[in-house]
């Protein structure tokens, strides 16, 4: 196990509480390594300067600091935070502190991993770091409100430890990069089967029914549709469907509307909008057409 000692001393002394809290490094890099010689190891980069200090403080203040570690070995390691060493004089100051660590790693989320007395923490796990991570943990202690004139002149000192363990497995070899798919000819598009729709533009009516040539490039079920149009009224008609076996052309019929007929008859031509829909397996085509019916003598 790979370790870095990192000291907090806190003193109350004057009238009244006030505390001084200190969170010193170890003067160097920790490096010791179990498991493995070039496992990871441990370096903060406050090797000679104060993570937190903690002056003047009375009931209910708190002050923070922050401090950077990094695995410095080369393979990656589970971390962990812990403590030891806890010694107090006079009054059991520790009793009446409150330390809070929290991760706040440049783009990552912030988020708490310890939260509790100095002599709690123990073994606080925090992560695998690999091979030159750096984690950034801020660290505030706080002074419970309702701690009272007996701490005057007590201290606490306890050690912190950052472990780091490597796993004794060897990294696994990179599986070998899978040939690069030969590239597939275009596909070229089936082409659309079509469908047409042909009509004498100008028909008498006499029969009460109009004609068309329905034609379909493959098999197909045909629906031929639609309207009437005299003056404003617009009459439906009625559809007619017929399935065709193959590449064939037909003469299909739709009857005119009973007002369609009496127009007619009136001598008065209507426009006849037709619309034939082709279903040629996963394809549907439609056509259409409009033809005058009727005053086929002027």
């Amino acid at each position: 196990m790979a370790a870095a000692l990192s000291r907090i001393a806190v003193v109350a002394v004057a009238v009244g509480l006030f505390a001084v809290a200190a969170l010193v490094g170890d003067h160097g890099a920790a490096r010791a390594a179990v498991g493995q010689p070039t496992g990871p190891l441990v370096a903060t980069d406050r090797p000679d300067a104060a993570v937190l200090v903690a002056q003047r403080m009375k009931p209910g203040d708190s002050r923070e600091g922050e401090v950077t570690v990094t695995n410095v070995g080369d393979t990656a390691g589970a971390f962990a935070l812990g403590a030891t060493g806890l010694s107090q004089t006079g009054a059991r100051l520790a009793d009446v502190l409150n330390l809070t660590v929290q991760d706040v790693t440049p783009g990552r989320p912030a988020s708490q991993v310890y939260n509790g007395s100095l002599q709690g923490l123990s073994g606080v796990a925090l992560g695998t770091l690999q091979q030159g991570e750096a984690r950034r943990y801020r660290f505030t202690a706080n002074v419970f409100a309702g701690a009272g004139n007996a701490y005057q002149g007590a201290s606490a000192t306890t050690s912190f430890v950052w472990s780091a363990s490597a796993s004794s497995a060897p990294p696994a070899a990179p599986a070998p990069a899978a040939p690069a798919p030969k590239p597939k000819p275009p596909v070229k598009p089936a082409a659309i089967p079509r469908a047409t729709l042909s009509a004498t533009a100008r028909q008498s009516g006499k029969s009460g029914s109009v004609g068309a040539w329905v034609t379909c490039e493959a098999r197909c079920a045909t629906l031929l549709s639609g309207s009437a149009v005299d003056g404003s009224r617009t009459l439906p008609m009625r559809a007619v469907r017929r399935t065709l076996s193959g590449p064939v052309r037909v003469r299909m019929r739709i009857r005119l509307p009973a007002k369609a007929r009496a127009a007619i008859a009136d001598d008065r031509a209507v426009a006849v909008r037709l619309r034939l829909k082709a279903t040629m397996g996963t394809y549907v085509v439609v056509v259409r057409r409009t033809i005058r019916v009727g005053l086929t003598h002027r």
